[in-house]
């Protein structure tokens, strides 16, 4: 059986996301660190966003920046 992404886990690599590109810049940012901010593993994050550059871009949309 699949496992089933949940809505609920997405929102906190997002929020956890923001944080550490915020504070890390996008760089110095890791997929661990993001990882660790939201309360999950690694792998979990890379279930949901197979990239850094995929998570940079699910937070920073362009609704983002014109706010």
């Amino acid at each position: 059986m699949a496992q089933q992404l949940k809505e609920e886990v997405r929102d906190r690599m997002l929020d956890a996301a923001e944080v550490v590109f915020a504070d890390a810049g996008y760089g110095g940012a890791t997929m661990a660190a993001i990882a660790q901010e939201a309360g999950i593993s690694t792998g979990n994050v890379y279930r949901y966003f197979g990239s850094k550059d995929e998570l940079f871009n699910a937070v920073f949309t362009d609704a983002f920046a014109s706010e």
